[in-house]
Parts: C-alpha cells; sequence; structure tokens
C-alpha cells in the first residue's frame, strides 16, 4: 500500500484512539551518510564557475554521455561548485535520448523521478521552479540511465541552473545515502499517545489529508517533526499549519526528548550588559538562523557554541522559547554559558514557528499571549518572524503587527531573509528590521561595504544580517569583520533596537535639559 492509503487507515482507526494534543510528523526511514566501497571514475563534463544564486543561468543544455556507454548503465551526478554559499546544482526536467529516441523524461520531485534516482546524497526538491532537485554545499544526487542494448549515441537534455558541477561515470559509482528506519521522535511519540504520520504538503491528495488531521485539532496545537520534501515541504507544510492554528517544532532528528523534557534544569537568563551611547554610525547587527528547530539546539548550535571565536563579536542567536518545556537543560545551559555578546532571542516567529498572516485572526491572540508569556520566562524580548504565503516573503499585515505590539510587546522585531536590509518603525511605535541575508565571510564583508556605501552620514543607520547557521560560524564572522570602517558599529540585537528606538524618538524640546 502506498502512504496515503496507509495514513488514511491510521487517521481513520488509530486517530480516535491517541491524543490529539500534539502531531508527529516523522518519516519512516532516513538517509544516512555510507563509506564508499566501490570505486569512483567520474569526469566532470559541465561546470558553472560564476557565483549564481538567482537563477539567471537557467536553460537547458545538452549533456553527451555518449563516451561512458559500454556498461549496464550511464551514472549522472550533479553538485555544488561552490559548496561554501550554498547554492547549488538546481536542475528541473531531464530528457534522454539513445540513438535519437526518448528513453527518459522526468522532472523532480514528480514520481516519474524515481526510477531513475540512484542516489539522494541528502539533495532536496521543490515543486517551485516547474518542479527542481537541488544539491547545495557537500550534498549531490546521481541518476542513473539505463541505454537501450547497442546504444551508440547517448544525450541528456537538462534544465539546469545556479552554481552547478556535472559528472558522469559508466561503473556503478559508490552510493553515499542509504534508507534506514528511522527511530528520532518515536520516544516522545509513544510516550505521549501521539499518531506518527509523514505527508507531503504538496502533494494534493496528501494534503487533503494533513487539512482533515490539523482541523482535528484545538487552536494552538504543536506539531513536532518535518514535512516531506525538506524546503518546499517547509513552505507549504508551515503556511498550511498556520491556517489550521498549528506551530511547528522542527524536531525529526531531535533525540531522547522523553528524557529531555522531563528532565528538571536551572533556567536563568543572563544580565544584558549596558546600551552603548548613540552616535552618528552604521549600526549592523548580525542574527543566527535555524531558531524554530530544536534539533539545530541539541547539535549544531552547540558545535557553533563551542567555536572558540564566539563571544569577539556579538551575536543574536534566534532559538524557541518553547526549549522551556521541550528541553530546559539545553535552554540553561546557553544561558548559563553566554558571554556578554551572546542574546537569545525567539524565532520563528515565537512560540513556535509559524506564519503569522495565513494564522486566522481570530486565534492568533492565543498564539501572541503565549509568545509573551514564554519570552518572559525565558527573558527573551525580541522575536524573528518569518511571514510567508506561496514561498515567498509578505510584508506583516497591519493586524498581526498589532497583535506583536499589543501583546507580545517586543523590543522589537526582525524580518523575514531577503537581498536586502530595510529598518523602520511600525505605526504601533515598534522597530522593525528586515534582514539581509550572509551564507559566507565574504557575503557578510559585502553587506557591511553596501550599508556604508549607501549611508548619507546625516543620522544612524541600521542594517540587520542574518547568518545562515549551516555555512557560517563565529570564527567566519569575526575574520569578516576585522579592519571595519570606523563609522561601523556591531551591536547585540536587543540593543540594536533600543538605540534604534531612541534614534526614532523626538528630539528634546528648546530649553530642555538632557
Amino acid at each position: 500500500r502506498n502512504r496515503l492509503e496507509a495514513y488514511s487507515w491510521q487517521f481513520a482507526n488509530l486517530w480516535p484512539k491517541t491524543t490529539h494534543r500534539m502531531l508527529i510528523g516523522i518519516s519512516p526511514t532516513r538517509s544516512v551518510g555510507v563509506n564508499p566501497e566501490l570505486r569512483d571514475e567520474w569526469k566532470e563534463i559541465l561546470r558553472e564557475n560564476r557565483p549564481i544564486s538567482n537563477a539567471s543561468n537557467r536553460e537547458v543544455r545538452e549533456l553527451d554521455l555518449t563516451p561512458f556507454l559500454g556498461g549496464s548503465a550511464v551514472y549522472l551526478r550533479f553538485r555544488d561548485s561552490h559548496p561554501e554559499d550554498g547554492w547549488g546544482a538546481a536542475v528541473g526536467e531531464v530528457v534522454v535520448r539513445a540513438d535519437g529516441k526518448e528513453v527518459a523524461r522526468f522532472t523532480p520531485p514528480a514520481e516519474s523521478e524515481k526510477p531513475f534516482l540512484y542516489d539522494s546524497g541528502g539533495s532536496g526538491t521543490s515543486p517551485g521552479s516547474g518542479g527542481h532537485r537541488f544539491a547545495d554545499n557537500d550534498r549531490r544526487f546521481v541518476y542513473k540511465i539505463v541505454p537501450p542494448e547497442g546504444t551508440k549515441r547517448l544525450i541528456a537534455s537538462v534544465d539546469i541552473w545556479n552554481q552547478f558541477e556535472v559528472s558522469a561515470q559508466g561503473r556503478e559509482p559508490a552510493r553515499t545515502h542509504v534508507e534506514v528506519p528511522n527511530a528520532y521522535m518515536r520516544d516522545y511519540a509513544i510516550a505521549n499517545r501521539a499518531m506518527a504520520f509523514w505527508l507531503d504538503p504538496n502533494v494534493k491528495e496528501e494534503r487533503v489529508l494533513m487539512e482533515r488531521i490539523m482541523s482535528d485539532v484545538e487552536p494552538y496545537t504543536p506539531y513536532l517533526g518535518w514535512f516531506a520534501q525538506d524546503v518546499a515541504g517547509e513552505f507549504g507544510g508551515t503556511e498550511l499549519a498556520s491556517r489550521h492554528g498549528v506551530y511547528i517544532l522542527a524536531a525529526d532528528w531531535f533525540e531522547n526528548m522523553s528524557v529531555f523534557s522531563a528532565a528538571r534544569a536551572s533556567v536563568e537568563p543572563p544580565k544584558a550588559p549596558p546600551v552603548p551611547k548613540l552616535e552618528n554610525k552604521v549600526y549592523v547587527t548580525f542574527v543566527m538562523s535555524e531558531g524554530d528547530n530544536l534539533q539545530y539546539n541539541q547539535h549544531a548550535m552547540r558545535r557553533l557554541w563551542d567555536d572558540p571565536a564566539r563571544g569577539r563579536v556579538p551575536i543574536t542567536w534566534t532559538t524557541t522559547p518553547l526549549l522551556l518545556e521541550a528541553a530546559p537543560g539545553i535552554l540553561g545551559y546557553y544561558q548559563r554559558t553566554a558571554t556578554p555578546n551572546d542574546v537569545l532571542i525567539a524565532g520563528p516567529s515565537g512560540a513556535g514557528y509559524i506564519n503569522p498572516d495565513p494564522w486566522p485572526d481570530a486565534t492568533f491572540g492565543m498564539f501572541a499571549r503565549q509568545t509573551r508569556r514564554y519570552m518572559l520566562r525565558t527573558g527573551m524580548n525580541t522575536v524573528h518572524i518569518l511571514n510567508r504565503i506561496d514561498g515567498q516573503n509578505i510584508p506583516l499585515s497591519e493586524s498581526k503587527a498589532r497583535f506583536y505590539a499589543a501583546i507580545v510587546l517586543p523590543k522589537g522585531l526582525f524580518m523575514s531573509w531577503e537581498n536586502r536590509s530595510r529598518s523602520m518603525m511600525l505605526k504601533e511605535g515598534v522597530p522593525l528590521s528586515v534582514l539581509r541575508e550572509a551564507n559566507s565571510a565574504a557575503g557578510i564583508r559585502r553587506a557591511i561595504e553596501e550599508a556604508v556605501r549607501d549611508w548619507d552620514g546625516k543620522s544612524p543607520k541600521f542594517v540587520s544580517v542574518g547568518l545562515l547557521a549551516w555555512n557560517v560560524t563565529p570564527s567566519h564572522l569575526a575574520s569578516a569583520v576585522e579592519n571595519l570602517d570606523p563609522a561601523v558599529k556591531i551591536v547585540r540585537g536587543d540593543h540594536y533596537f533600543d538605540l534604534m528606538r531612541k534614534a526614532h524618538s523626538p528630539g528634546p524640546r528648546k530649553g530642555r535639559q538632557e
């Protein structure tokens, strides 16, 4: 049976017997890396050397695979030609012809791709741009093409863009990833008598079942786990959940949550250092990504936290105030070991990962009140928001801005993840700053230089830079900000908004002494 049939049976027969206090989205299997056992003989046949991340080089390219004929199959590998910045090979439709006759045609992530996908290599898929598979950083993917016996000429027409390296070989390569049973989060699901499912929000029939499940729970119910299709699943799944008043906690790789959530621990936010004096400077703050991600708190964030350069440069670390419930010991550790240059903030987009605008106004007050409650208990005073519809960033609506301003009462709001930073004061008097994405030390340096170049020098300028946690470390940041222009001042995220409020407050009246 396919998974839609299996989970439809679960919903009809098991759902009435399980808790409705939470939803668990975890895959039955997971992809794990393996040590190569077969010799690789890859030969590069196509490369994009330019650092391109906007699909401006998208076109259908013909790849001659004829030199690799002679065995039972030809293997075609796609990788990132600039693995340091995370904008690797993106592949849409693939058409293969043997002696002029079509033998394969598929577009990821459709079912038609599956017979040809030899090794997923940690790659992801998205229905965007007509559907495509992508391999960023050190990821890759390999297609296996079996030509008819006696084929003399083999040509692949590949719709490809961004930073790609394409190689081929005629003998079976080593697989880098295999599928094994997935045990993550099972302990927590069992302990809470919760039903686990794994549905794709971008597949119409599966989305309908997800909507039925989400419609059957109360507002502000957590969905712990993740979604099929990774980033594409994130966009579609988070919006779908938000429309049903359900918030997300990325936890599909979290270990032993039944233990971490039950263990008692001291949670005491560190005292913030004094706010620096407002000067006529370009104020820059750096915000680390992945605040929605519980397993990031458990694994990757700890590795970043142990970087010897942490503390040399102010960093605003997004996390979730719900660590207070899920893993208070982890939250307490970060609080106890924070330097004066480290500050934890909530996000995205508060007490749970949501897109605010799709969430119904009728129940958004509940989300805002819970966010305020958990931020007070964890000492967080700033929020990072991701607000998307159909995978696209959108401005925060006036109604949702009022909820944040009146109920959450943040020092300020960081917003989105875009190619330039913008800062403004909302009508409600709350400062908001759109993050400018930076995926490398060079990107950080470029963002700062652009900010200085565009500054008129007449009043303070405020620029927020988002750091992709999978690519940028405190050491990268420290090296990127060496020998900065004297006009630049780097501050913590909470101080950034304190200074922004002061810069936008009315000046002293005539005769008044400060």
